[in-house]
C-alpha cells in the first residue's frame, strides 16, 4: 500500500507540472514545439509530415521496413496515429497500386492525394481509406474532392505531360494559358480557381510565371520584376502565394497576390536573399521558409499583418529546436514545419499556436513499430515537461524544396 501511494502522489505531481505547463505555454505567447518523428528519409522508420487541415488532422507518410504507409496524425485528440493506405496490420491491404502512397496533400474532409512508391499511379484515398486510382499525377485538391494534376502526353514532344482536373469520377482536360507551351496546375481552392504554372512562348516576356485559372478566365499574375514567378497557394478569397524573382540575376523571394490586386513582395529574414511562401490560410497567415544571415541557413517563418516573423523567435528559446521550414498552416493557426536539435537529424514538427494547448505526441497502434525519436528529442522531452513550468517538413521541406523550386 505505501508503494501504491507514493506512486499515485508521483503520479499526481506529474499532472500537475504538465497542468501548469500547459498553462503557462497558453500564456506565453509562444508557440509549443511537438516533435512528430525523424524523417524518413534519413532512417529506416520516420514519419514525413505535411499538410494539416483544419481539423487538426496532420497527413503525410510513415516509413518502415523499407515500405511507405499513408498516414494521419490526430493532433486534437488523442494523438492517436492512423493508417489510410495501406494497414500494416493488414498484409492484404498492402498489394496493388495502392500500395506505399505517398500521400502529397488533403483537402478539410479527410480525402489525401498522393502517387505510389514507383511515381507510377496517381492516387486518392478517401477519408475511410478507399482508393481510387487518378488519370496522372496529382498536385492539389480541394475540398469539394476536385484534383488537379498532370497526365501523360505522349503527342507533345517539349512536355510530355498535359495538365487534368478530376471531379466525380469524370476527367477534363485544362486548357492551356495564351502564349505558353505548357502548363502544370500547382492550386486549387473551394471555388474552383486554380493556380497555374506557365513556360511562356515569347521572347521578351517572362519565360515562366504564375496564372489563375477561374472558370474560362485566365489572369496573369506577373512577377516581382524578374523572369519567373510560380504560385504554391491558394486560400479560400482567391489570395495566391508563391515565390518569384525580382530581377533577372537575383534569387528568388516570396510573393503574395491578394485577389484581384497586384502581387507583393514579402521579403527575407534579417540577412537573407531569398524566400518561398508555402501555404496561406483563410485568415490570410503565410507560412514558408527564409535564408538568414547567407545561403544555405535557412528559418522557418510565419507572415501576418504585413510582417515576416522568424519561427524561432516565436518558440521557447530553450526549446533546442531550429526550425528551417514551414510546410503549411490550418486556419486555426496551426503549423507543419521541419526542425532539428544540435547534432541531429530533421524531424517533422507541429506547432501549436499561443492560446491552444500543446499537442499529444503522436500515439500509434498497438503492435506497430513507431519511429525512434532522435535521443535528443527524449531529452527535450524530459526538458519539456520541467521547462514548460518556467517558460516553455506536396511536401515542402529543405529535402522537398526540388518540388516547388523547378
Amino acid at each position: 500500500m505505501p508503494r501504491l501511494m507514493k506512486m499515485l502522489g508521483l503520479l499526481l505531481m506529474a499532472t500537475a507540472i504538465l497542468k501548469s505547463a500547459d498553462s503557462e505555454v497558453r500564456a506565453s505567447g509562444v508557440y509549443s514545439v511537438t516533435p512528430l518523428g525523424v524523417y524518413s528519409s534519413s532512417v529506416p522508420e520516420g514519419f514525413e509530415a505535411g499538410t494539416i487541415d483544419n481539423s487538426g488532422r496532420v497527413y503525410g507518410w510513415w516509413t518502415s521496413s523499407n515500405k511507405t504507409y499513408t498516414t494521419v496524425y490526430h493532433s486534437r485528440s488523442n494523438g492517436n496515429v492512423t493508417f489510410l493506405v495501406p494497414d500494416p496490420a493488414n498484409s492484404t491491404a498492402a498489394t496493388g497500386s495502392a500500395s506505399q502512397v505517398l500521400a502529397a496533400t488533403a483537402n478539410n474532409t479527410g480525402s489525401t492525394i498522393g502517387d505510389n512508391i514507383t511515381g507510377t499511379q496517381g492516387i486518392l484515398v478517401g477519408p475511410t481509406g478507399q482508393v481510387t486510382n487518378l488519370p496522372g499525377f496529382p498536385t492539389a485538391i480541394n475540398d469539394s474532392g476536385t484534383v488537379v494534376g498532370l497526365r501523360a502526353d505522349p503527342s507533345s514532344s517539349q512536355f510530355p505531360f498535359a495538365p487534368y482536373l478530376y471531379s466525380n469520377g469524370t476527367t477534363h482536360s485544362i486548357p492551356t494559358a495564351p502564349g505558353t507551351t505548357y502548363n502544370i496546375p500547382d492550386a486549387i481552392n473551394n471555388s474552383g480557381e486554380i493556380v497555374v504554372y506557365t513556360n511562356s512562348t515569347s521572347t521578351t516576356s517572362p519565360a515562366a510565371q504564375a496564372f489563375t485559372l477561374n472558370g474560362t478566365t485566365w489572369t496573369d499574375l506577373g512577377t516581382l520584376g524578374g523572369p519567373m514567378s510560380r504560385g504554391t497557394a491558394i486560400n479560400s478569397a482567391g489570395d495566391v502565394v508563391g515565390y518569384s524573382t525580382p530581377s533577372a540575376t537575383a534569387p528568388y523571394q516570396a510573393f503574395l497576390v491578394p485577389n484581384g490586386g497586384s502581387m507583393i513582395g514579402l521579403g527575407t529574414l534579417p540577412g537573407g536573399m531569398s524566400s518561398v511562401a508555402n501555404a496561406i490560410n483563410d485568415n490570410g497567415q503565410i507560412v514558408g521558409w527564409s535564408a538568414v544571415n547567407g545561403y544555405p541557413v535557412e528559418h522557418a517563418y510565419i507572415y501576418q499583418n504585413g510582417v515576416m516573423e522568424d519561427l524561432n523567435a516565436l518558440i521557447s528559446p530553450g526549446s533546442g529546436w531550429t526550425l528551417t521550414n514551414a510546410l503549411s498552416i490550418n486556419d486555426a493557426g496551426q503549423i507543419t514545419a521541419i526542425g532539428q536539435q544540435a547534432g541531429g537529424n530533421l524531424e517533422s514538427i507541429l506547432l501549436n499556436p499561443p492560446g491552444m494547448a500543446p499537442a499529444v505526441a503522436p500515439v500509434f497502434p498497438p503492435g506497430q513499430p513507431t519511429p525512434a525519436p532522435e535521443p535528443s528529442t527524449l531529452v527535450a522531452f524530459g526538458v519539456l515537461a520541467v521547462g514548460l513550468a518556467r517558460r516553455f517538413v506536396r511536401f515542402r521541406s529543405t529535402s522537398h524544396r526540388r518540388s516547388i523550386a523547378e
